[in-house]
């Protein structure tokens, strides 16, 4: 939530009013909304995959192989390239370390 809208949720709560709130949210068996600036990089993209990501029904959530494939097509390796090596990195292929 915090990388792409640059705001904690739930405006900041902590402690019991956090706890209430999430509450209410399991009671009612809601997921969470976010919104995100109209500037946001990937704007659309990101709310929708969170939306998928915090459904309430574990069993309904992408699993993380999912996750990263969509985020890696979001984006091509030149243009990362221009976002910082953080990025870059993420869209390097990778190895698994048994492989030698």
């Amino acid at each position: 939530h915090l990388a792409i809208t640059s705001k904690l949720p739930f405006d900041g709560a902590k402690g019991s009013r956090l706890q209430k709130i999430l509450q209410d949210l399991i009671v009612q068996k809601q997921s969470v909304t976010l919104e995100a600036p109209e500037e946001s990089l990937f704007r659309e993209e990101s709310l929708q995959m969170c939306a998928k990501c915090m459904r309430f029904e574990a069993r309904e959530r992408p699993d993380i192989q999912t996750v990263h494939k969509a985020i890696k097509g979001w984006i091509g390796i030149s243009a990362a390239s221009d976002l910082g090596i953080a990025l870059t990195t993420v869209m390097l292929p990778t190895r698994d370390w048994h492989d030698g």
